[in-house]
């Protein structure tokens, strides 16, 4: 099918106010530590349309505009020509990698034991730094990074008693943004902090495309 569908994740319904009219609105009642990337494999699977993103419920709120020119966002962009649109615009010098360092301990570490039980290669810095999984790709291009990278990583994180244990440290979240975890999630979580699944996961795809010859937009 032709044309372009955003999903938008959400948990209550509360939320559903802030998603964009155009969007279609997806209800996760299972909370996982990966948070969206638990539904964004089933999602992305089953969809018919050319390009597809799988953001969440916070895309409104999140979306940034730090490099000109500016577009608009609406359905006529979504429809464009592109491979790869990021839904935030850092600056140019932002470096992804080392900024997650600096906030999470240990985080490139983490990345590269990730990357090698894969056989996907880390950089040491991302040319297309993009945040939350706030993107829109061809669907062919989400399925391959998907098989390639967010499964297979997925698994080592959750069977790897290394890996398992490094990404349930506490990412530190709540100090950055003085955002408390609620005591639902604590509850499905089984943990009273965010550990660093989330944070590890969102920064996959801008690994796995950096050396990739994709035409990648911004917003």
């Amino acid at each position: 099918m032709d044309g372009a569908i955003i999903y938008q994740i959400y948990y209550h319904d509360d939320q559903r106010k802030e998603l964009f009219p155009f969007t279609k609105p997806y209800k996760n009642e299972v909370l996982t530590p990966f948070f969206e990337n638990s539904v964004i494999k089933d999602i992305v699977h089953g969809t018919q349309f050319e390009k597809i993103g799988v953001c969440s419920w916070r895309l409104k709120e999140k979306l940034r505009r730090n490099i000109p020119p500016y577009r608009n966002f609406d359905e006529s962009l979504l429809k464009s020509d592109y491979d790869v649109l990021s839904l935030s615009k850092n600056t140019k010098k932002h470096v992804m990698l080392a900024c997650a360092e600096t906030n999470h301990k240990g985080f490139k570490v983490l990345l590269n034991k990730i990357g090698d039980k894969i056989s996907q290669p880390i950089p040491n810095e991302v040319k297309y730094p993009i945040y939350y999984n706030h993107f829109v790709a061809r669907t062919e291009i989400y399925k391959q990074y998907i098989k390639e990278f967010l499964l297979p990583a997925m698994e080592v994180m959750e069977t790897d008693t290394e890996v398992k244990q490094l990404c349930y440290v506490d990412s530190g979240y709540s100090k950055l943004t003085k955002e408390p975890m609620s005591a639902q999630a604590a509850v499905q979580l089984g943990v009273n902090y965010f550990p660093l699944h989330p944070f590890l996961c969102e920064r996959f795809f801008s690994c796995w495309i950096n050396n990739k010859n994709f035409n990648v937009q911004y917003i």
